[in-house]
């Protein structure tokens, strides 16, 4: 049976049709009219396919620029509103001991204050976040160098802070502490914290259940002078057996 082209198809360009119909099918496998399976020209295989590809290609590019791509650094004195959910890097002086936030025993946050001269910022981890801080190690102290990448979050009356979303953006330097003397400590030091070296005279423990602090009295041949610390930095204390009178001890600590 002879085939009949249909008016207006003969100027369609070979492989756009249909050979059964004659009707236009464009890149279709399959006659959408007759049901005809239709044999495409090879450069319409070579264009369908090569737009595979560059479209894979072009997303790889792009996925690896976004992750090559340095952070910004910027200065805290310069956040303004329209940095809001901008992702930065801030450098800077740890200003606070951590406050560590917990309900019905599990970590709900972490959070600290960061100076880099031009003014200071929060930074928060909240929960999986601050849990995978404590995991890595890498919980701040105060006086410690911190290079910190996070978002930020910028209110309307210019409230800032930043939350960091990875243990991997944020890296710690210790300060290199010279030992202080008991008796040459004064509420007019500048430092944010220093290192005494002495022996342990007394151990008070918080009662079971409470939220107050440890606080240990730490003598030197200059004086003596009470400690305290939370709950947090005494599960870190990899042998608090030796927490006790008599004990050698080397404390870096913030003054109040």
């Amino acid at each position: 049976m002879a085939t009949e082209t249909l008016p207006g198809h003969e100027q369609q360009p070979e492989g756009v049709t249909c050979g059964s119909c004659g009707r236009f099918v464009g890149p279709l496998s399959k006659c959408p009219h007759c049901g005809a399976r239709v044999s495409k020209r090879l450069s319409v295989h070579v264009t369908r396919y090569a737009a595979v590809i560059l479209a894979t290609a072009g997303l790889a590019l792009l996925y690896l620029y976004a992750v090559n791509k340095e952070i910004p650094v910027i200065k805290i004195g310069d956040i303004k509103d329209t940095l809001n959910f901008a992702y930065v890097t801030i450098e800077g002086s740890v200003i606070s001991e951590p406050r560590v936030f917990k309900q019905a025993g599990r970590l709900r946050s972490i959070r600290f204050d960061l100076d880099d001269g031009s003014g200071e910022i929060p930074v928060t981890a909240y929960s999986a976040q601050a849990q995978a801080l404590v995991d890595a190690g890498k919980v701040p102290r105060l006086g410690d160098v911190a290079k910190v990448s996070g978002s930020l979050s910028v209110s309307a009356d210019n409230n800032i802070l930043m939350r960091l979303q990875s243990p991997a953006m944020i890296t710690l330097t210790a300060p290199e502490l010279p030992t202080t003397a008991i008796a040459d400590i004064n509420q007019d030091m500048t430092d944010p914290s220093v290192l005494i070296e002495g022996v342990i005279t007394a151990v008070k423990a918080p009662p079971s259940g409470s939220k107050a602090p440890w606080t240990i009295v730490v003598r030197d041949s200059s004086g003596e002078m009470p400690v305290a610390f939370w709950q947090d930095i005494y599960a870190e204390i990899e042998q608090p057996q030796l927490l006790q009178e008599g004990s050698a001890v080397r404390v870096r600590a913030g003054i109040g």
